[in-house]
């Protein structure tokens, strides 16, 4: 009688364990795959509590060792550039795709920040379409309105590169939209294919 009431039992255990092994897995590969989507989205927001024109040499200091940013050298409140690139080229090619990468850097000249940007770009390896965007104090050969826009294509592609200069009388919620890149490429099956997806505000010419 006892065994015939246990064997229910264990087979209900046994399958609450497969339920749950799967479960774990799920959550694990999940993890993996989202681990350069993250990363990408942490440093990507780091950059955005620098201010071009406000922020000091200290400032910058601490977003770089947050972000792991690598000084230029020699590196001091009077010039120093820092960069960091995240990209997910550890994903299987069979889920990313061609992949993608985030290259975010920021420059300090006599102890303020005086220029910040990103390039997003479809392509683990750096070599396929992308957007750059750089916001930058006023400077001598640049044109002298709040948002300069440049877009080229190729014969592959009719949205290949795009090249965007905001200057400082830019509108808060212009730097914020030219500032707002999909990171999704990093995680999504097979990724971003067009660079129209890696920011939707530019206008391709």
């Amino acid at each position: 009688m006892d065994t015939v009431e246990t064997h229910p039992f264990r087979k209900r255990v046994w399958l609450v364990a497969a339920a749950a092994t799967i479960m774990l897995l799920a959550i694990t590969c999940s993890i993996y795959l989202l681990q350069p989507y993250f990363r990408a989205h942490y440093v990507f927001g780091q950059l955005g509590g620098l201010h071009v024109g406000q922020s000091g040499f200290i400032d910058a200091q601490r977003v770089a060792r947050r972000i792991g940013a690598v000084p230029s050298e020699p590196c001091s409140s009077t010039d120093c550039y820092w960069r960091v690139w995240v990209d997910n080229s550890r994903l299987p090619e069979q889920w990313r795709g061609i992949g993608a990468n985030l290259g975010v850097g920021f420059q300090v000249s006599n102890s303020v920040v005086t220029e910040k940007g990103f390039t997003l770009q479809i392509g683990a390896r750096g070599d396929g379409p992308f957007v750059q965007v750089h916001e930058q104090g006023l400077m001598r050969g640049m044109p002298a309105k709040p948002v300069y826009v440049e877009t080229q294509s190729s014969a592959q592609l009719p949205h290949y590169h795009a090249f965007v200069s905001l200057m400082p009388d830019a509108p808060v919620n212009v730097r914020e939209q030219y500032f707002a890149a999909n990171l999704d490429c990093f995680w999504k099956y097979r990724g971003c294919q067009d660079a129209q997806e890696l920011l939707q505000v530019i206008e391709w010419k």
